[in-house]
C-alpha cells in the first residue's frame, strides 16, 4: 500500500523499513543524530517537514515536524518535490545531489561524508517503502 510522501503513515512505514534493514543496522552503529527532511511543495501541495530520530542503527521515532522542529535538527536536507522524486526513484544518486546542491544540506557535511555507507543504507531502506508523491494541480 502506497503512503503519501511526508505523512505520518509514510514515516511509520519508513521507520519500520529502517529498523528492518540489516544493512542499515550494520553500518549505522556510530550514527547518533536526528535528520530532518523538507519536501518543498509547489502549487497547492504544501511543504512537508519530517524528522527521523536515528541512533546506533535504529530509527527510534519518525514524525512530522513544524518549521521550528525542522530548524532544531542537527542535519537538515531540503529540496523541491521533483528533486526528491529523482532521488527516491534512483535517477539521481543522493550524495551526488548533495555535492551538486540539488539537495540543500545544513549541518556538518564532514560528518555526513564520514557516514556515506550509513546514508546509502538509509536511502535504500526509504526507497523500499511504496510512496505516493503529491502532484501539484
Amino acid at each position: 500500500m502506497a503512503h503519501v510522501l511526508g505523512t505520518q503513515a509514510w514515516l511509520d512505514a519508513v521507520c519500520d523499513a529502517i529498523n528492518g534493514s540489516e544493512q542499515y543496522a550494520d553500518v549505522a552503529t556510530d550514527w547518533d543524530w536526528p535528520v530532518a527532511f523538507a519536501f518543498e511543495g509547489a502549487g497547492d501541495v504544501p511543504t512537508r517537514r519530517v524528522l527521523l530520530d536515528l541512533t546506533a542503527g535504529v530509527c527510534r521515532a519518525a514524525r512530522v515536524v513544524d518549521e521550528d522542529g525542522y530548524a532544531q535538527a542537527p542535519f537538515r536536507i531540503s529540496a523541491p518535490l521533483d528533486r526528491w522524486v529523482e532521488v527516491l526513484e534512483g535517477r539521481v544518486e543522493s550524495m551526488r545531489a548533495l555535492v551538486l546542491h540539488r539537495l540543500h544540506c545544513e549541518g556538518d557535511r564532514l560528518t555526513l561524508l564520514r557516514h556515506l555507507a550509513c546514508a546509502k543504507a538509509l536511502l535504500e531502506a526509504v526507497r523500499s517503502v511504496d510512496v505516493e508523491v503529491p502532484v501539484p494541480a
